[in-house]
């Protein structure tokens, strides 16, 4: 059953990116993979008249920014942002991956390059609901740790002490790096010896994995 669609408006973009890869990529059944041609017209003929409604089947959406214009592209969004879906914008005028939230949905925007890549495969075959494997393949898990390791170091600088729930709002951790750091934490109030003990953890982690 299909529960992701690409929407791609240049064909050749996929081919030049992927190469003998898209033969693989277009083999997976969950994907709905729209590259140019009437197929694409047909859909950007139904944005033009504001029939998001088609997306309603799709828990993730992959287009690139220039198969739609500004305003398409925010009426899309605007759409989707109430439902739990996940949502990625691809261009070449991206830096890097940026991972936001907009209301219920999960919403990306990465590079083309990036995005065309071995990454894409892994995301797709683990059934394309981690974005953060669309971002950082294999890796994600050391890409989040690192970022937290930054985070948690620079907040603990003149750190006062603080309840988890004030900690929590702030520094916005990965569930994944809360379970394993902060779960006998959250009931008390978090001192900078904590955090220390929690960066301690962290890095010996890192040191582990590298």
């Amino acid at each position: 059953m299909e529960n992701v669609i690409l929407i791609e408006d240049r064909t050749y973009r996929q081919r030049n990116l992927l190469g003998t890869k898209l033969i693989e990529l277009n083999n997976y059944n969950l994907l709905k993979n729209i590259s140019g041609g009437e197929e694409f017209t047909h859909l950007k003929e139904q944005m033009l008249k504001k029939e998001y409604s088609i997306f309603d089947k799709y828990s993730t959406i992959l287009f690139h920014r220039s198969a739609f214009d500004t305003d398409v592209r925010n009426g899309i969004i605007e759409y989707l942002k109430n439902y739990n879906k996940k949502v990625v914008l691809f261009s070449g005028g991206i830096t890097g991956a940026q991972l936001n939230k907009i209301n219920n949905c999960e919403f990306m925007l990465i590079n083309v390059t990036e995005f065309y890549s071995d990454n894409l495969l892994y995301f797709i075959a683990n059934g394309a609901d981690n974005l953060l494997e669309l971002a950082n393949g294999k890796n994600w898990k050391m890409s989040i740790l690192l970022d937290s390791i930054q985070k948690v170091t620079l907040y603990a600088k003149g750190f006062e002490k603080k309840p988890w729930d004030i900690i929590d709002g702030e520094l916005n951790l990965h569930d994944i790096i809360i379970d394993k750091y902060f779960s006998e934490l959250t009931s008390k109030f978090i001192t900078i010896e904590d955090f220390g003990d929690v960066l301690t953890k962290m890095n010996l982690d890192l040191k582990s994995n590298l």
